[in-house]
Protein backbone atom coordinates (compact mmCIF):
# COMPACT_ATOMS: atom_id res chain seq x y z
CA UNK A 1 0.00 0.00 0.00
CA UNK A 2 1.34 3.22 -0.77
CA UNK A 3 2.58 5.84 2.28
CA UNK A 4 -0.25 8.19 1.34
CA UNK A 5 -3.07 5.47 1.67
CA UNK A 6 -1.53 4.47 4.40
CA UNK A 7 -1.72 8.08 5.42
CA UNK A 8 -5.80 8.90 4.36
CA UNK A 9 -6.43 5.41 6.44
CA UNK A 10 -4.80 6.33 9.53
CA UNK A 11 -6.56 9.94 8.95
CA UNK A 12 -9.95 7.75 8.17
CA UNK A 13 -9.51 5.69 11.27
CA UNK A 14 -9.09 8.49 13.60
CA UNK A 15 -11.85 10.48 11.55
CA UNK A 16 -14.33 7.35 12.49
CA UNK A 17 -13.13 7.64 16.14
CA UNK A 18 -14.01 10.77 16.68
CA UNK A 19 -17.24 10.92 14.86
CA UNK A 20 -18.42 7.54 17.25
CA UNK A 21 -17.53 9.48 20.82
CA UNK A 22 -17.67 13.50 20.37
CA UNK A 23 -21.37 13.32 20.29
CA UNK A 24 -21.62 11.43 23.44
CA UNK A 25 -18.95 13.23 25.45
CA UNK A 26 -20.90 16.33 24.12
CA UNK A 27 -24.23 15.49 25.26
CA UNK A 28 -22.10 15.26 28.80
CA UNK A 29 -20.58 18.27 28.65
CA UNK A 30 -24.00 19.87 28.53
CA UNK A 31 -25.63 18.06 30.49
CA UNK A 32 -23.33 16.66 33.35
CA UNK A 33 -25.90 15.11 35.57
CA UNK A 34 -26.04 12.33 32.37
CA UNK A 35 -21.94 12.23 33.09
CA UNK A 36 -22.28 10.94 36.89
CA UNK A 37 -24.27 7.76 36.18
CA UNK A 38 -22.42 4.65 36.77
CA UNK A 39 -20.02 3.30 33.83
CA UNK A 40 -20.24 6.32 32.27
CA UNK A 41 -16.40 7.39 33.41
CA UNK A 42 -15.29 3.75 32.53
CA UNK A 43 -16.91 3.96 29.53
CA UNK A 44 -15.15 7.74 29.04
CA UNK A 45 -11.17 5.28 29.59
CA UNK A 46 -12.44 2.23 27.47
CA UNK A 47 -13.12 5.01 24.63
CA UNK A 48 -9.98 7.62 25.23
CA UNK A 49 -7.52 3.72 25.27
CA UNK A 50 -9.06 2.32 22.13
CA UNK A 51 -8.31 5.94 20.26
CA UNK A 52 -4.68 6.11 21.84
CA UNK A 53 -3.80 2.64 20.73
CA UNK A 54 -5.68 2.98 17.60
CA UNK A 55 -3.08 5.71 17.10
CA UNK A 56 0.10 4.29 18.15
CA UNK A 57 -0.44 1.28 16.28
CA UNK A 58 -1.03 3.26 12.90
CA UNK A 59 1.85 5.57 13.60
CA UNK A 60 3.88 2.47 14.05
CA UNK A 61 4.51 4.15 17.40
CA UNK A 62 4.62 0.23 19.23
CA UNK A 63 7.76 -0.75 18.09
CA UNK A 64 9.37 -0.74 21.45
CA UNK A 65 7.43 -3.99 21.96
CA UNK A 66 9.17 -7.23 20.19
CA UNK A 67 7.70 -7.85 16.70
CA UNK A 68 6.18 -10.77 17.08
CA UNK A 69 2.84 -12.30 16.15
CA UNK A 70 2.21 -13.02 19.58
CA UNK A 71 2.22 -9.10 20.56
CA UNK A 72 0.33 -8.42 17.55
CA UNK A 73 -2.30 -10.53 18.53
CA UNK A 74 -2.27 -9.09 22.20
CA UNK A 75 -2.75 -5.67 20.73
CA UNK A 76 -5.65 -6.36 19.08
CA UNK A 77 -6.87 -8.69 21.41
CA UNK A 78 -6.97 -5.24 23.47
CA UNK A 79 -8.41 -3.28 21.09
CA UNK A 80 -11.67 -5.39 21.22
CA UNK A 81 -11.74 -5.82 24.39
CA UNK A 82 -12.05 -2.12 24.79
CA UNK A 83 -14.46 -1.78 21.67
CA UNK A 84 -16.77 -4.52 23.57
CA UNK A 85 -16.56 -3.08 27.07
CA UNK A 86 -17.13 0.54 25.42
CA UNK A 87 -20.16 -1.34 23.73
CA UNK A 88 -21.72 -3.24 27.38
CA UNK A 89 -21.04 0.39 29.24
CA UNK A 90 -23.54 2.38 27.14
CA UNK A 91 -25.32 -0.29 25.17
CA UNK A 92 -28.20 2.42 24.56
CA UNK A 93 -26.10 4.15 22.12
CA UNK A 94 -25.68 1.39 19.45
CA UNK A 95 -23.48 3.65 17.27
CA UNK A 96 -20.36 2.41 19.22
CA UNK A 97 -20.40 -0.58 17.93
CA UNK A 98 -18.57 1.23 14.94
CA UNK A 99 -15.71 0.93 16.59
CA UNK A 100 -15.60 -2.66 15.87
CA UNK A 101 -15.18 -1.75 12.15
CA UNK A 102 -11.94 -0.57 12.77
CA UNK A 103 -10.83 -3.70 14.37
CA UNK A 104 -12.06 -5.71 11.67
CA UNK A 105 -10.08 -3.47 9.30
CA UNK A 106 -6.90 -4.43 11.84
CA UNK A 107 -6.78 -7.84 12.05
CA UNK A 108 -5.75 -8.65 8.52
CA UNK A 109 -2.63 -7.07 9.76
CA UNK A 110 -2.55 -9.73 12.46
CA UNK A 111 -4.36 -12.63 12.06
CA UNK A 112 -4.96 -15.14 9.30
CA UNK A 113 -8.29 -14.65 7.05
CA UNK A 114 -10.05 -17.27 8.59
CA UNK A 115 -9.45 -15.91 12.23
CA UNK A 116 -10.39 -12.59 11.27
CA UNK A 117 -13.33 -13.64 9.92
CA UNK A 118 -14.33 -15.78 13.12
CA UNK A 119 -12.99 -12.51 15.25
CA UNK A 120 -15.81 -10.85 13.19
CA UNK A 121 -18.57 -12.66 14.03
CA UNK A 122 -18.27 -13.39 17.17
CA UNK A 123 -17.99 -9.24 17.35
CA UNK A 124 -21.56 -9.45 15.48
CA UNK A 125 -22.47 -11.96 17.98
CA UNK A 126 -21.64 -9.60 21.17
CA UNK A 127 -23.48 -6.90 19.11
CA UNK A 128 -26.94 -8.70 18.88
CA UNK A 129 -26.81 -9.85 22.68
CA UNK A 130 -26.54 -6.35 23.50
CA UNK A 131 -28.81 -4.70 21.24
CA UNK A 132 -31.40 -7.22 22.05
CA UNK A 133 -30.95 -6.78 25.64
CA UNK A 134 -31.72 -3.05 25.03
CA UNK A 135 -34.41 -3.20 22.69
CA UNK A 136 -35.93 -5.98 23.65
CA UNK A 137 -36.50 -9.32 21.28
CA UNK A 138 -39.64 -7.62 20.06
CA UNK A 139 -38.09 -5.13 17.99
CA UNK A 140 -36.43 -8.37 16.51
CA UNK A 141 -35.97 -6.91 12.72
CA UNK A 142 -34.66 -3.69 13.52
CA UNK A 143 -32.40 -5.58 15.72
CA UNK A 144 -31.51 -8.21 12.82
CA UNK A 145 -31.26 -4.74 10.16
CA UNK A 146 -28.89 -3.27 12.59
CA UNK A 147 -26.59 -6.43 13.32
CA UNK A 148 -26.42 -7.55 9.54
CA UNK A 149 -25.30 -4.06 8.43
CA UNK A 150 -22.52 -3.60 11.20
CA UNK A 151 -21.70 -7.19 9.61
CA UNK A 152 -21.61 -5.77 6.16
CA UNK A 153 -19.59 -2.90 7.41
CA UNK A 154 -17.04 -5.30 9.26
CA UNK A 155 -16.74 -7.74 6.29
CA UNK A 156 -16.12 -4.99 3.47
CA UNK A 157 -13.62 -3.52 5.81
CA UNK A 158 -11.98 -6.80 6.27
CA UNK A 159 -11.57 -8.12 2.61
CA UNK A 160 -10.61 -4.48 1.41
CA UNK A 161 -7.71 -4.73 4.09
CA UNK A 162 -7.32 -8.04 2.87
CA UNK A 163 -7.00 -7.50 -0.81
CA UNK A 164 -5.03 -4.51 0.10
CA UNK A 165 -2.30 -6.74 2.28
CA UNK A 166 -1.98 -8.99 -0.56
CA UNK A 167 -1.56 -6.58 -3.37
CA UNK A 168 1.26 -4.58 -1.39
CA UNK A 169 2.67 -8.47 -1.07
CA UNK A 170 2.59 -9.43 -4.24
CA UNK A 171 3.95 -5.74 -5.29
CA UNK A 172 6.80 -6.32 -3.15
CA UNK A 173 7.65 -9.50 -3.99
CA UNK A 174 7.44 -9.00 -7.46
CA UNK A 175 9.71 -6.12 -7.33
CA UNK A 176 12.26 -7.82 -5.12
CA UNK A 177 11.93 -10.99 -7.92
CA UNK A 178 12.53 -8.40 -10.64
CA UNK A 179 15.79 -7.01 -8.77
CA UNK A 180 16.70 -10.65 -8.01
CA UNK A 181 16.64 -11.34 -11.96
CA UNK A 182 18.51 -7.90 -12.83
CA UNK A 183 21.39 -8.89 -11.10
CA UNK A 184 21.17 -12.09 -12.19
CA UNK A 185 21.39 -11.14 -15.35
CA UNK A 186 24.35 -8.85 -14.94
CA UNK A 187 26.21 -11.61 -13.26
CA UNK A 188 25.79 -14.46 -16.01
CA UNK A 189 26.82 -11.13 -18.55
CA UNK A 190 29.72 -10.31 -16.86
CA UNK A 191 30.41 -14.08 -16.30
CA UNK A 192 30.13 -14.63 -19.76
CA UNK A 193 32.39 -11.96 -20.93
CA UNK A 194 35.00 -13.19 -18.50
CA UNK A 195 34.28 -16.90 -20.12
CA UNK A 196 34.93 -14.95 -23.73
CA UNK A 197 38.08 -13.12 -22.34
CA UNK A 198 39.14 -16.41 -21.39
CA UNK A 199 38.40 -18.83 -24.84
CA UNK A 200 40.26 -15.50 -26.75
CA UNK A 201 43.33 -15.39 -24.39
CA UNK A 202 44.11 -19.48 -24.55
CA UNK A 203 43.57 -19.30 -28.50
CA UNK A 204 46.00 -16.27 -28.61
CA UNK A 205 48.40 -18.54 -26.59
CA UNK A 206 48.05 -21.81 -28.40
CA UNK A 207 48.23 -19.94 -31.70
CA UNK A 208 50.21 -17.26 -32.00
CA UNK A 209 52.37 -17.74 -28.62
CA UNK A 210 52.92 -21.18 -30.45
CA UNK A 211 53.88 -19.54 -33.51
CA UNK A 212 56.31 -17.08 -31.58
CA UNK A 213 57.97 -19.57 -30.14
CA UNK A 214 58.91 -21.08 -33.33
CA UNK A 215 60.13 -18.08 -34.55
CA UNK A 216 62.81 -17.25 -31.73
CA UNK A 217 63.80 -21.22 -31.67
CA UNK A 218 64.86 -20.99 -35.25
CA UNK A 219 66.29 -17.01 -35.40
CA UNK A 220 68.73 -18.70 -32.22
CA UNK A 221 69.49 -21.63 -34.41
CA UNK A 222 70.06 -19.18 -37.64
CA UNK A 223 72.29 -17.47 -34.99
CA UNK A 224 75.22 -20.67 -35.21
CA UNK A 225 74.83 -20.90 -38.86
CA UNK A 226 75.70 -17.33 -40.56
CA UNK A 227 78.12 -14.89 -40.26
CA UNK A 228 78.79 -12.01 -37.42
CA UNK A 229 77.02 -9.32 -39.43
CA UNK A 230 73.93 -11.72 -40.16
CA UNK A 231 74.47 -12.62 -36.19
CA UNK A 232 73.65 -9.08 -34.92
CA UNK A 233 70.63 -8.87 -37.49
CA UNK A 234 69.03 -12.13 -35.93
CA UNK A 235 69.69 -11.48 -32.37
CA UNK A 236 68.02 -8.11 -32.90
CA UNK A 237 64.74 -10.47 -34.16
CA UNK A 238 65.16 -12.30 -31.78
CA UNK A 239 64.50 -10.38 -29.19
CA UNK A 240 61.54 -8.69 -30.86
CA UNK A 241 60.31 -11.99 -30.95
CA UNK A 242 60.68 -12.69 -27.18
CA UNK A 243 59.61 -9.37 -26.84
CA UNK A 244 56.24 -10.23 -28.55
CA UNK A 245 55.98 -13.28 -26.99
CA UNK A 246 56.18 -11.40 -24.11
CA UNK A 247 53.24 -8.80 -24.95
CA UNK A 248 51.08 -11.63 -25.78
CA UNK A 249 51.32 -13.17 -22.73
CA UNK A 250 50.88 -10.11 -21.01
CA UNK A 251 47.21 -9.59 -22.79
CA UNK A 252 46.48 -13.18 -21.44
CA UNK A 253 47.48 -12.50 -18.06
CA UNK A 254 45.46 -8.88 -18.30
CA UNK A 255 42.48 -10.47 -20.62
CA UNK A 256 42.54 -13.81 -17.30
CA UNK A 257 42.41 -10.71 -14.14
CA UNK A 258 39.61 -9.36 -15.64
CA UNK A 259 37.68 -8.53 -12.23
CA UNK A 260 34.11 -8.82 -12.68
CA UNK A 261 31.88 -5.42 -12.20
CA UNK A 262 30.25 -5.75 -9.23
CA UNK A 263 28.93 -2.57 -8.91
CA UNK A 264 26.49 -3.23 -11.95
CA UNK A 265 25.36 -6.18 -10.74
CA UNK A 266 24.60 -4.28 -7.01
CA UNK A 267 23.02 -1.44 -8.83
CA UNK A 268 20.83 -3.71 -10.59
CA UNK A 269 19.62 -5.51 -7.60
CA UNK A 270 18.61 -2.26 -5.82
CA UNK A 271 17.18 -0.60 -8.87
CA UNK A 272 13.16 -0.82 -8.16
CA UNK A 273 12.95 -1.12 -4.52
CA UNK A 274 10.50 1.30 -3.25
CA UNK A 275 11.05 1.40 0.51
CA UNK A 276 13.42 1.15 2.18
CA UNK A 277 15.42 3.87 0.77
CA UNK A 278 18.85 2.18 -0.03
CA UNK A 279 21.89 4.21 -0.32
CA UNK A 280 24.53 1.84 -1.80
CA UNK A 281 28.25 2.91 -1.91
CA UNK A 282 31.03 0.81 -3.23
CA UNK A 283 35.14 2.02 -2.02
CA UNK A 284 37.53 1.88 -4.91
CA UNK A 285 39.15 -1.08 -5.04
CA UNK A 286 36.43 -3.25 -4.44
CA UNK A 287 36.38 -5.85 -7.63
CA UNK A 288 35.92 -9.99 -7.37
CA UNK A 289 37.57 -11.88 -9.75
CA UNK A 290 35.77 -15.15 -9.16
CA UNK A 291 32.69 -15.46 -10.41
CA UNK A 292 31.58 -18.03 -7.62
CA UNK A 293 32.35 -15.33 -5.07
CA UNK A 294 30.84 -12.49 -6.47
CA UNK A 295 27.85 -13.94 -7.24
CA UNK A 296 27.70 -15.31 -3.49
CA UNK A 297 28.43 -11.57 -2.51
CA UNK A 298 25.58 -10.39 -4.74
CA UNK A 299 23.11 -12.65 -3.28
CA UNK A 300 23.81 -12.04 0.48
CA UNK A 301 23.69 -8.45 -0.50
CA UNK A 302 20.21 -9.41 -1.76
CA UNK A 303 19.16 -11.04 1.22
CA UNK A 304 19.94 -8.47 2.63
CA UNK A 305 17.12 -6.07 1.22
CA UNK A 306 15.10 -8.65 1.50
CA UNK A 307 15.25 -8.82 5.11
CA UNK A 308 14.89 -5.24 5.06
CA UNK A 309 11.56 -5.05 2.90
CA UNK A 310 9.99 -7.55 4.76
CA UNK A 311 11.09 -7.79 8.30
CA UNK A 312 12.83 -4.45 9.52
CA UNK A 313 9.80 -2.20 8.87
CA UNK A 314 12.85 0.26 7.88
CA UNK A 315 12.61 3.18 6.10
CA UNK A 316 16.63 3.82 5.17
CA UNK A 317 18.86 0.72 4.45
CA UNK A 318 22.60 1.46 4.08
CA UNK A 319 24.80 -0.65 2.27
CA UNK A 320 28.83 -0.37 2.14
CA UNK A 321 31.65 -2.40 0.35
CA UNK A 322 35.06 -2.16 1.17
CA UNK A 323 38.51 -3.81 0.31
CA UNK A 324 40.16 -4.75 2.96
CA UNK A 325 43.21 -7.00 3.60
CA UNK A 326 40.84 -9.74 5.11
CA UNK A 327 38.96 -9.49 1.56
CA UNK A 328 35.46 -7.57 0.08
CA UNK A 329 33.92 -6.20 3.47
CA UNK A 330 30.14 -5.59 3.56
CA UNK A 331 28.55 -3.56 6.02
CA UNK A 332 24.51 -2.99 6.02
CA UNK A 333 22.26 -1.54 8.46
CA UNK A 334 19.12 -0.19 8.43
CA UNK A 335 16.41 2.51 10.87
CA UNK A 336 14.01 -0.18 11.59
CA UNK A 337 12.56 -1.41 14.59
CA UNK A 338 15.00 -3.98 15.47
CA UNK A 339 14.36 -6.98 17.54
CA UNK A 340 15.77 -8.19 21.19
CA UNK A 341 16.98 -11.21 19.74
CA UNK A 342 18.37 -12.06 16.45
CA UNK A 343 16.52 -15.63 15.44
CA UNK A 344 18.14 -16.90 12.27
CA UNK A 345 15.60 -17.84 9.54
CA UNK A 346 16.15 -19.13 5.95
CA UNK A 347 17.76 -16.37 4.93
CA UNK A 348 20.74 -15.78 7.38
CA UNK A 349 21.61 -19.35 7.79
CA UNK A 350 21.74 -19.46 3.35
CA UNK A 351 23.82 -16.19 3.74
CA UNK A 352 25.99 -17.87 6.57
CA UNK A 353 26.34 -21.02 4.64
CA UNK A 354 27.21 -19.71 1.48
CA UNK A 355 29.91 -17.70 2.72
CA UNK A 356 31.36 -19.75 5.14
CA UNK A 357 31.52 -22.47 2.48
CA UNK A 358 33.97 -19.98 0.62
CA UNK A 359 35.89 -19.02 3.70
CA UNK A 360 34.01 -16.13 4.50
CA UNK A 361 32.39 -15.22 7.74
CA UNK A 362 28.84 -13.26 8.84
CA UNK A 363 28.09 -10.99 12.03
CA UNK A 364 24.43 -10.20 12.73
CA UNK A 365 23.32 -7.67 15.17
CA UNK A 366 19.96 -5.94 16.49
CA UNK A 367 18.30 -3.98 19.28
CA UNK A 368 14.95 -3.10 20.11
CA UNK A 369 14.73 0.43 18.12
CA UNK A 370 18.11 0.61 16.72
CA UNK A 371 17.64 -1.75 13.51
CA UNK A 372 19.68 -4.39 12.32
CA UNK A 373 23.24 -4.64 11.56
CA UNK A 374 25.12 -6.94 9.14
CA UNK A 375 28.73 -7.42 8.42
CA UNK A 376 30.46 -9.94 6.03
CA UNK A 377 33.32 -10.76 4.97
CA UNK A 378 33.72 -12.36 1.23
CA UNK A 379 37.69 -13.77 0.90
CA UNK A 380 39.13 -11.78 -2.63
Amino acid sequence: MPPWALQMSYWAGVGTWLVVGVPVVLQWVQKPALFAQPGNYLWLACYLLFGLIFALVSSDRLSFLPDTRRTAVIVLGVQVFLASCALLLLPQYGFIAVLFIITAAHAPHVLRLSQAVALVLAQTALMAVTFSRVGGWDDGLEIAVSVFAYLGFQLFALFSTEAALREARARAELSQLNAELKATQALLSESSRVGERVRIARELHDLIGHQLTALALNLEIATHTEGQKSREHVEKAQQIAKELLGGVRGVVSAMRDTPIDLEASLRALVEGVPKPAIHLALEPGVSLEDPEKAHALVRCVQEVITNAVRHAQADNLWIRLEATPEGIAVHARDDGRGVREVRAGNGLRGMRERLEQLGGRLQVQSRPGEGFSIDAVMPS
